[in-house]
């Protein structure tokens, strides 16, 4: 049932508290499982003034977009384009400046595929053999697939005409209420406010926070809960990006590269750039990519938006366009740094909570990345004699300051309660019955889109929680 929250509420076997695509997956997954449960949405149906007053927050050094997060049923998945990739091996892997995961690629695989449900592309079509780009040893292609339209995550609003599954709207959370035992603290309740102030106080067996990359550390500091390693809101991320330079073609790139996106069998495809995996292992760097984009007028850029979604037989009239100069489109991978974090503001929104204060810049390494990928892209190209590289590395660095709305870390997933927030099972290291969903545990940014890993890890999150409650009952 969908409704308003308009009185305490107990009995239940699982809270989730956010309806983005985190929460909503959790709650599909655990449709059938036979559990009480449900999810606590500070937006409506549809976006308010009220709920998008609530996404403020006070910027440091980079800037957070305003759009980049909603409240509302969806969450940021309303918002989102559908861009998808998985992460890399080496994303997952301890090195010198970095824990790493404590869990790899391959265990997180059986969960990609089943995010197929979702519409989102099985792993093997980022595997299968790619349309013949440059030979550039160099440089990796990474391959990026868009569906269109994108899944709409509202869509799973359906699950709440089940019995026993409840969305409650206009429900902020304020507070984790805890217990403390002999052993970790409990969660014993979630506080939430409605838009008129009344407060309400919602009990269950369990809980997971699905409030988003920022908002998860925000609700954890607002509750003093999960920080006693001063870990909380730590090793923030972001991919920021910006346009810098230009390719200059020595001929047009054929209608088929993998460099230009395109529409193949209703899905759109292309390929970025990034430093082979081999060499960011030895010389300690990041997987940035670059992109190409055609340099073109207003009226061209309208056909060749119309192109790319058309059949692959029309591709002839791609040769129209001539693209011969590509502007460089350039995303930042970050070092997870624990000096990049969020913190709580002065400034506080209509219930008085205390606003999050993202600070966060580009590191020693993540510009060191972009340098070595500028050099090796303008070494690779000059080899080949197809095109010629303009612009300076200095104008990368500087334009590398665009919000991605990729905010990654900040609760990330670790084998120690020291260096992390929560474990690999994406529960609080001190605290038995609560968790959390979304990009925050992830503890490297790489070079994907995030929604493909956060759907893929609530499904996995869903899985054990269904073993864990049902052995409560």
């Amino acid at each position: 049932m969908i409704r308003r929250l308009d009185s305490d509420r107990s009995g239940y076997d699982l809270c989730i508290v956010g309806a983005g695509p985190a929460g909503l997956v959790i709650a599909n997954e655990l449709a059938c499982a036979g559990l009480k449960i449900c999810i606590l949405e500070s937006g409506g149906e549809t976006r308010t003034a009220f709920a998008d007053a609530l996404k403020t927050v006070e910027s440091r050094k980079l800037q957070i977009k305003h759009g980049s997060r909603e409240r509302v049923i969806g969450g940021a998945g309303t918002v989102w384009g559908g861009l998808s990739a998985p992460l890399d091996p080496v994303d997952f892997e301890e090195r010198p400046w970095c824990e790493g995961w404590p869990i790899t690629l391959e265990h997180i695989e059986p969960f990609l595929v089943r995010a197929a449900q979702y519409r989102f592309p099985l792993p093997a079509e980022f595997k299968a053999e790619r349309r013949a780009g440059w030979d550039m040893p160099g440089l990796r292609e990474k391959l990026f697939i868009a569906v269109r339209p994108p899944f709409d995550f509202a869509r799973l609003r359906s699950v709440f005409e089940r019995s026993g599954i409840d969305l409650f709207l206009y429900a902020t959370a304020v507070r984790i209420m805890t217990e403390k035992t002999d052993r970790l603290a409990t969660a014993a309740g979630i506080v939430c406010r409605s838009p008129e102030g009344k407060e309400f106080r919602v009990r269950s067996h369990a809980y997971v926070l699905a409030t988003g990359g920022i908002e998860n550390s925000r609700l954890l500091l607002d509750s003093d809960i999960g920080n006693e390693n001063d870990q909380v809101g730590r090793h923030f991320m972001n991919h920021p990006k910006g346009y810098a330079g230009r390719i200059v073609l020595s001929s047009s790139l054929p209608a088929g590269s993998p460099y230009l996106p395109r529409s193949v069998n209703g899905r759109i495809l292309y390929a970025g750039l990034t430093l082979p995996q081999e060499e960011q292992r030895s010389r300690g760097l990041l997987n940035s990519y670059v992109q190409f984009e055609p340099d073109l007028s207003v009226l061209q850029r309208y056909a060749y938006g119309l192109w790319r979604r058309m059949p692959a037989w029309l591709n002839p009239l791609f040769n129209m366009l001539r693209p011969r100069i590509m502007r460089l489109r350039w995303y930042a991978d970050m070092e997870p740094r624990a000096e990049n974090r969020i913190l709580l503001s002065a400034q506080t929104d209509a219930h008085g909570r205390r606003v999050p204060a993202v600070s966060y810049e580009l590191g020693e390494r993540d510009r060191e990345t972009l340098r070595a990928l500028h050099g090796r892209l303008r070494d690779e190209l000059r080899r080949l004699r197809v095109g010629i590289l303009e612009g300076n590395v200095s104008d990368v660095i500087l334009a590398a300051t665009e919000d991605a709305s990729h905010h990654v870390g900040g609760t990330r997933m670790g084998r120690h309660a020291r260096t992390s927030v929560v474990d690999a099972d994406c529960r609080v290291h001190s605290v038995e019955n609560l968790y959390v969903a979304g990009s925050s545990v992830f503890p490297t940014c790489g070079s994907a889109n995030p929604t493909y890993t956060i759907v893929a890890l609530a499904i996995r999150l869903a899985e054990h929680l269904s073993e864990v409650l049902k052995g409560a009952a």
